[in-house]
């Protein structure tokens, strides 16, 4: 799934590190190379899933990086880490950490912007270079992407209006929603030698997303409610007006579609628990499905432009335990299997922990599959004001 920037990332740090290359080289190789850290999808729970995240609205981690209308549906404050390590020595490592804040269908992410503790999102390489007429210096080759973020889901803000005013939501609110997203990125490439070499470009992300849904129950009052969901997304990623170098942003164009059926918790059970406790096992067990058509252009090199086709499932019990599965069919038309975990500690609505777990197989034999790893901190301050007495 992210082989060919990997493929491209090394090809730069060779041309960093091969001999007689001078400063003017090493600008023009990374003019040569389009950015490839904002090609990567940092997501551990997208890579367990296939990659196949543009449409998936539930759940309490959504891919905003695949598609930005996904910030609507962002509760709470967050700070998330995510760490891919393409090589088994941990010297290739793609650091994503982002701060994450919404309230009422209204949610923004920042990394790195505007402030540089909120977030980062990297990837590095140390290393050693030297020509016979220069000295052997130790340099870093990198690729840095800052970015901030926001979006808005209709249908919680029109619920949260409501809830101000101390009336009900529409009934529409309960079946039809439509969320936009936006977020802007400055992305910089760069190799740390005497003097520095780097390149710099500025990217701006678009999204949407439509989900309408109705919630079945059956056998009176104590029956245990069934929701059912259905979305669609539209995301343009990398809908640069800016270059890296000589290079325009990669841009990435995604139609995902997901499903996603859930059962409550029965009524009775609920009224045993705390009432700040109950939220937690709300939903008892879901199942969702989800399926994104990926097209990526690179404006400077055709020869470099592909499709590929993601497969996702999640598996939830209570918003403790979930478990996806996923497939990606590459451009040659190669498959490649993805499975992921994740455990969470839900303090109800007021916040919790999560760390979550992922694997990518490897296309090539010789290469070894691609861990990813996150965790995640989470409070919702909203809730915690307005906690029942």
């Amino acid at each position: 799934m992210v082989r060919r920037s990997v493929v491209a990332f090394a090809a730069v740090l060779l041309c960093g590190i091969a001999g007689r290359v001078t400063a003017a080289t090493h600008a023009s190789s990374f003019e040569a190379f389009p950015m490839t850290v904002d090609g990567l999808d940092p997501s551990t729970r997208s890579a367990g899933m296939g990659g196949a995240s543009g449409a998936v609205f539930w759940g309490d981690i959504t891919d905003h990086w695949a598609n930005p209308a996904l910030l609507g549906f962002v509760s709470g404050v967050r700070y998330t880490d995510d760490v891919t390590s393409f090589l088994p020595s941990g010297s290739l490592d793609f650091v994503a950490r982002q701060t994450t804040a919404g309230f009422g269908g209204l949610g923004f992410s920042f990394v790195g912007e505007p402030l540089a503790g909120l977030g980062k999102r990297e990837s590095a390489i140390h290393t050693t270079y030297g020509t016979a007429y220069t000295p052997t210096e130790n340099v870093t080759i990198y690729q840095r992407v800052r970015s901030w973020g926001a979006g808005a889901s209709l249908t919680s803000v029109l619920a949260s209006a409501a809830q101000l005013r101390h009336q009900e939501a529409p009934t529409l609110t309960r079946h039809l929603d439509v969320a936009f997203g936006f977020s802007e990125k400055v992305e910089e490439a760069g190799i740390t030698t005497t003097p520095p070499s780097k390149s710099r470009g500025v990217s701006r992300d678009l999204g949407f997303l439509f989900r309408t849904g109705t919630t079945l129950k059956r056998g009176g009052g104590d029956a245990m409610p069934l929701r059912l969901d259905a979305s669609y997304g539209f995301s343009i990623v990398g809908s640069g007006y800016g270059h890296v170098g000589t290079s325009p942003i990669v841009r990435d164009v995604r139609n995902a579609i997901a499903a996603h059926a859930s059962l409550e918790t029965h009524p009775v059970g609920r009224r045993m628990l705390p009432l700040w406790l109950a939220p937690a096992l709300a939903p008892l067990i879901s199942l969702g499905v989800a399926y994104d058509a990926e097209r990526v252009t690179v404006a400077s090199a055709p020869v470099f432009d592909y499709s590929r086709n993601h497969y996702g499932a999640e598996l939830g019990i209570t918003r403790a335990l979930t478990f996806q599965a996923g497939l990606v069919n590459n451009p040659h038309h190669s498959w490649e299997g993805t499975w992921g975990l994740a455990a969470a500690l839900p303090l109800g609505r007021f916040g919790g922990v999560r760390y979550g777990y992922a694997r990518v197989q490897a296309a090539n034999v010789f290469l070894d599959d691609i861990p990813h790893r996150s965790w995640s901190v989470w409070l919702d301050p909203v809730a915690i004001a307005h906690r029942e007495r």
